[in-house]
């Protein structure tokens, strides 16, 4: 499998593998650190975020950016919100946009 030079799969190279071989739409279920490559890579068309209302301690980062040091430096985007039972789903639709903080490490 393709490797980045800071550890872990190279994006950019495995998914156009992934579309050789037929896989044009992937569905990515991973931790903070999965996500986060993606979504910094600017190849994530939506993100799914669950929030229940459990407390399990200090627990671990959702996702691992690079800090925005002005909030102009964020990732703005549309989404719904989706019942499920006692948990909410957030669907946010980023079309493969990625944060500004993002662009300079590409």
């Amino acid at each position: 499998m393709p490797r980045s030079s800071i550890g872990g799969l190279d994006i950019h190279a495995l998914l156009p593998k992934l579309a050789a071989r037929g896989l044009t739409r992937i569905f990515v279920e991973g931790g903070g650190l999965t996500v986060s490559r993606f979504l910094a890579a600017g190849c994530l068309d939506r993100l799914h975020v669950t929030v229940a209302p459990v407390l399990l301690g200090s627990g671990i980062p959702a996702f691992t950016l690079p800090e925005a040091a002005r909030i102009a430096d964020g990732l703005r985007f549309e989404w719904g919100v989706h019942n499920l039972g006692d948990d909410v789903l957030f669907d946010i639709a980023l079309h493969r946009a990625r944060p500004a903080v993002c662009e300079a490490s590409a």
